[in-house]
């Protein structure tokens, strides 16, 4: 028997397929132009990471095709491949692993036990962007100080959802939530107790709202994990363009636009912050946060 497998790149990601394939709900045969299969022979299969991190991910995956993916089916070519079939493979893969001592032994039975297709990209040169989970550490604190300034707030009890908008009532009628320059710059949030913690940084905890989830390291050592809770229902706008359209940055300084704002007064990072008016409300969690098929991200490989 042999087992579907997709390959990134030359780097094995068994543990994404749950995440990266269009899930079907009737067989319809279509083919997927982004993948393309290829010569297992010519594939150089490595891994640079721990090979325990590789396991507890393939595991992590595992549990979702056995839980709340078991009824996915995916579309692979003209190729119908349910989720047992998946488990199946990863089942596989896993144990290969574990008996491929090199490289070269591994290439070998990957081609032999496996099927395998490559990314093919959308533009004319194939290029392909993959995104990695990425969780911010702030410094923070309990209590607000001279330092530590800049809140995380929980969600307010007076934000309410109507079908798929979020808003307020206001004399009876449903208004839109306050915005990221009414709770920031004008305070309308403060001293109704809905503080998590503070931080040092309003450039970093800009970063923790886009994130949704980070560590916050206190004065004792001490690490909290916070993770989204919900939002404002406000629209999301990019800062990039804005600092762009102004002409305050240009297009080689995008990637430090965070580092630009950085020793700015308040008044004008407000300014730029504020042009995206959604504002993100955070809870504390009590284990590391959990990706999109619902299991917990494994660093380095989610």
């Amino acid at each position: 028997m042999r087992y579907s497998l997709k390959i990134l790149l030359l780097i094995l990601m068994a543990f994404f397929l749950g995440g990266c394939m269009r899930a079907v709900s009737q067989p319809s045969f279509k083919t997927l132009d982004s993948l393309i299969p290829v010569d297992a022979t010519q594939v150089a299969f490595s891994d640079d990471l721990e090979p325990a991190s590789l396991e507890t991910a393939i595991d992590r995956s595992i549990r979702f095709y056995e839980g709340r993916g078991r009824n996915n089916v995916y579309q692979i070519e003209d190729r119908q491949i349910d989720a047992q079939q998946f488990k199946e493979t990863l089942l596989a893969f896993r144990a290969l692993l574990g008996d491929a001592k090199d490289p070269e032994t591994l290439g070998k039975r990957m081609a032999e036990a496996f099927d395998v297709y490559q990314v093919t990209g959308t533009d004319d040169e194939s290029r392909v962007l993959f995104t990695g989970y990425y969780e911010p550490l702030l410094e923070g604190s309990l209590q607000k100080t001279e330092k530590y300034k800049y809140p995380l707030y929980r969600v307010p009890p007076d934000l309410v959802r109507k079908g798929t908008r979020i808003g307020r009532m206001q004399n009876d009628k449903f208004v839109p939530y306050y915005s990221r320059r009414e709770i920031d710059v004008d305070g309308v949030l403060r001293g109704k107790n809905l503080e998590l913690l503070w931080v040092s940084d309003p450039v970093d905890l800009f970063s923790l709202h886009i994130q949704g989830s980070g560590k916050i390291k206190l004065e004792n050592g001490d690490l909290l994990t916070v993770g989204f809770a919900n939002t404002n229902g406000r629209p999301f706008r990019s800062i990039t363009k804005f600092l762009l359209d102004k002409g305050t940055i240009q297009h080689h300084e995008v990637t430090y636009r965070h580092d630009f704002l950085r020793g700015k007064r308040d008044e004008e990072i407000y300014e730029a912050l504020s042009h995206n008016e959604r504002y993100t409300f955070f809870r504390f969690l009590e284990k590391d946060p959990v990706g999109s098929l619902g299991e917990t991200v494994t660093p380095d490989r989610t």
